[in-house]
């Protein structure tokens, strides 16, 4: 309640601190973000992983910047190459946080926001793959391939079942007439 920064996915926050429109505490978003997360998912309530992660990334830079004094253009690249690797722990997606930053955050090409974030994601998705042991979303495991491939064959069954009574049904020439009546 006391913070309104961190309502929301926190993706238009980061866009509002780049283009100069919002100045939140980074502390204060970064441990409440952190804390309200937490404390949702341990009631078992339903929270994306994208926006917390991308505004979680983009103010612990901000307060990297700040404490090494850099300028307001430094302490921007560095902002959205938090922004980068958030979504690239969150996800293991180190160029889908650079292309995020790039197409959707920064609004246009500049060489050092994208070494500076590319450098960071990749530096995030070794962080968040080698220490924490996390692996990658969408992961295909033996045992996940062969539960897919016999789900698929028996709703291939179930659909084939399906296909014959209601060809029967529409042979036998009531089809029709039924459709007919749910159509009136």
């Amino acid at each position: 309640k006391q913070e309104k920064d961190i309502k929301g996915s926190g993706i238009p926050h980061v866009e509002g601190e780049l283009m100069g429109l919002l100045h939140p505490s980074w502390w204060s978003v970064l441990w409440r973000k952190f804390l309200g997360g937490v404390l949702g998912i341990s009631m078992g309530l339903m929270l994306g992983r994208e926006g917390p992660s991308i505004q979680l990334g983009a103010m612990t830079a901000k307060g990297l910047a700040e404490g090494l004094k850099l300028s307001a253009r430094e302490k921007r690249v560095l902002i959205a190459a938090g922004a980068a690797a958030g979504l690239s722990a969150a996800f293991n997606a180190p160029i889908a946080g650079l292309l995020f930053v790039v197409e959707e955050v920064y609004h246009h090409f500049s060489r050092p926001v994208w070494v500076t974030a590319l450098t960071a994601s990749l530096v995030a998705n070794a962080v968040s793959l080698r220490i924490f042991g996390q692996v990658s979303v969408l992961a295909m495991t033996e045992k996940l391939l062969r539960d897919v491939i016999k789900e698929a064959k028996e709703k291939k069954q179930l659909g084939i079942v399906i296909w014959s009574s209601w060809t029967t049904w529409e042979n036998m020439g009531q089809g029709n007439k039924e459709v007919e009546d749910l159509a009136m």
